[in-house]
């Protein structure tokens, strides 16, 4: 039989050594746990981002541009518009001869010089019935352009033109008034009273030697007012 202090003593040593084993796997269990978990370090590793999608090619994504249906119409509608305000041999030859810039250009007096060259390219060294009319006209060739451009471009602007100094009328309001009056098909007796304002005011160019800003034009020989007439009726059909 055992003795009380054998037995107190072994009794001492297990707790001792119990306690000693318990604060070494205390004081050295993040070391432990480090070391004996592998998953634990793999898991405080950043996962690899997916790879953006591929970027769609340009003739993919890129919207399809869409042409209006009207468009070509209202171009070729607007061409034989502005041919039709000629005698009918004026473009007969297929030249190549375009009047596009009718509706475009904005001086009144480039308009007005562009048109007669553009007759004398699609003559073909002939005369036209154009080109005879545009070589009367002088400066009565402002106030055709100013039709042709009201009757065939209705959402162009007015045709612009220096200032006219005094005493004389502005030359533009007349010209305005002509294309306003072409655009409606206005009445003969409504262009005949604007006719007037510009010859008015035309008159007073040449009067005061001003002609150089408007195109020198030269002097009124008779005729104009009669061969823009022929262009006026056209405008007003």
């Amino acid at each position: 039989m055992s003795s009380p202090v054998v037995t107190v003593l072994a009794i001492g040593v297990s707790l001792a050594g119990g306690v000693g084993l318990g604060f070494a796997a205390y004081r050295f269990e993040p070391m432990l746990l480090g070391a004996a978990s592998p998953s634990a370090a793999v898991s405080e590793v950043a996962e690899p981002e997916p790879e953006p999608a591929p970027a769609a090619s340009a003739s993919a994504s890129a919207p399809v541009a869409e042409t209006s249906a009207s468009a070509a119409p209202n171009s070729d509608e607007t061409r034989s518009c502005l041919r039709s305000m000629f005698p009918e041999d004026s473009f007969s030859a297929d030249t190549g001869a375009s009047l596009d810039f009718v509706c475009s250009e904005t001086s009144g007096i480039k308009a007005a010089e562009a048109i007669k060259k553009a007759l004398v390219n699609a003559g073909s060294a002939k005369a036209s019935g154009g080109m005879k009319e545009w070589s009367v006209l002088g400066f009565y060739s402002l106030a055709s352009a100013a039709v042709i451009r009201g009757r065939c471009c209705p959402t162009a602007p007015a045709l612009t033109m220096p200032a006219t100094g005094k005493p004389c009328e502005a030359i533009d309001e007349a010209m305005t008034s002509l294309a306003t009056i072409a655009q409606k098909r206005g009445k003969r007796s409504e262009a005949i009273a604007a006719l007037a304002g510009f010859e008015k005011s035309v008159r007073c160019i040449l009067k005061s030697q001003q002609q150089k800003s408007f195109g020198d034009y030269p002097e009124l020989k008779g005729g104009e007012a009669t061969t823009f007439d022929k262009t006026l009726g056209r405008a007003l059909k």
